[in-house]
C-alpha cells in the first residue's frame, strides 16, 4: 500500500492498520516524504507522537518502508554515506551466503 499523506495522517492510517492487523507481514506500506521537514530526517520522527500510543505507533511502522527525498548538495546528501549505505543489507547481493 501507497500512502503519500502528510506526517500524521501517515500515523493515524497506520494505526489503523494495525487496530486491523494489517501490519504483520501481509501487506507492505510505502510512505513517501516529498518535502522532507527538518524533524521528519529523524527515523523516531516518522512515528514517534505525543499521544501515549508510540509503542503501538513504533509496532505499526516495521511494517513500513518511509522513503523521503533529499535534494542533491544540500546538507542532508552526502554522496560517500549514500554508497556506503547501498553496500549493506539489504541492498547487497546475499547468493554468496547460500
Amino acid at each position: 500500500m501507497l500512502l503519500i499523506v502528510p506526517k500524521e495522517d501517515r500515523r493515524r492510517f497506520m494505526m489503523m492498520a494495525w487496530e486491523l492487523g494489517m501490519t504483520k507481514g501481509q501487506y507492505v506500506f510505502y510512505t513517501i516524504e516529498m518535502l522532507p521537514e527538518e524533524n521528519v530526517l529523524n527515523p523516531q520522527d516518522v512515528w514517534a507522537s505525543n499521544d501515549g500510543q508510540n509503542l503501538i505507533a513504533k509496532q505499526a511502522f516495521e511494517a513500513v518502508f518511509h522513503v523521503r527525498t533529499v535534494p542533491v548538495g544540500t546538507r542532508h546528501w552526502n554522496s560517500s554515506v549514500v554508497s556506503s549505505r547501498f553496500k549493506n543489507i539489504p541492498f547487497i547481493n546475499l547468493s554468496h551466503m547460500q
